[in-house]
């Protein structure tokens, strides 16, 4: 994954698949079957595995804390844009 720099901290972009467990967008309300780099590994995921009806994709965008890329708690969304806005959001005001 490649990493966004946004005043001086380093953002980190992933892709999660998600199965909702209810009709609520709350992340909390679904279950994550596998997190990848890129947007064409967990398409091919789903595919693989025949989720295509049920299956859905979040994006996660996280401040690296260290050399070892530990990140903070992710903001979880449904566009790449939305979930990078958010940690922005966040970090403006830390």
């Amino acid at each position: 994954m490649k990493p966004v720099k946004y005043k001086g901290y380093t953002i980190l972009i992933w892709v999660a698949v998600v199965i909702p467990r209810s009709c609520s967008e709350d992340i909390q309300s679904m279950t994550t079957l596998e997190e990848f780099d890129t947007l064409k590994e967990a398409k091919a995921f789903i595919k693989e595995e025949n989720l295509s009806d049920v299956a859905d994709i979040r994006y996660l965008a996280a401040e690296e804390i260290d050399n070892d890329g530990n990140v903070n708690p992710a903001c979880w969304r449904k566009t790449r844009k939305e979930a990078l806005d958010a940690l922005k959001k966040i970090l403006r005001h830390a």
